[in-house]
């Protein structure tokens, strides 16, 4: 059996941000993709200040694409291979193989980048801008995705 790779994509907004999700606390922020591409292995989440390795920022959306499109495969692999088993049991009298139920594919979700009204910020300890919810940042205090500071 070979490994199938699928890339998953997603595009940006209109400004060129790309949405994140802190697997800690569940607050989504933006961030440039050049920004998320270069030499970055944590980020920060800028609600609750805890450090991650950048994929554990992956929006829920994009999680749940990847695990429809893999249980679609399975799907696919399963359904080969009872058409494999049907045509070896064929005509055998002593085993009989008979396919039940048909799996069905679900449809995977269309991956679109919001513009929901974020507020752009310029985080001036690195220099970089981040899109953060208005409402959390005048309720709290600010880290930068980048290094951590408040």
């Amino acid at each position: 059996m070979s490994i199938k790779h699928v890339i998953i994509s997603k595009p940006n907004d209109d400004n060129g941000f790309s949405t994140l999700e802190c697997g800690h606390c569940g607050e989504q922020f933006k961030l440039m993709l050049e920004d998320i591409e270069e030499d970055i292995v944590e980020i920060y989440c800028p609600y609750c200040g805890l450090v991650s390795p950048k994929e554990a920022f992956v929006p829920q959306d994009i999680v749940e694409h990847a695990k429809t499109i893999a249980e679609n495969e399975m799907n696919n692999i399963m359904k080969d291979l009872v058409k494999d088993m049907e045509k070896m049991f064929k005509g055998n009298k002593n085993i009989k193989f008979t396919k039940g139920k048909s799996l069905t594919n679900k449809e995977p979700r269309i991956l679109a980048e919001n513009n929901e009204e974020l507020q752009q910020y310029k985080m001036l300890c690195c220099d970089k801008s981040v899109k953060l919810d208005i409402v959390a940042v005048n309720s709290s205090l600010v880290y930068c995705p980048f290094c951590g500071v408040l």
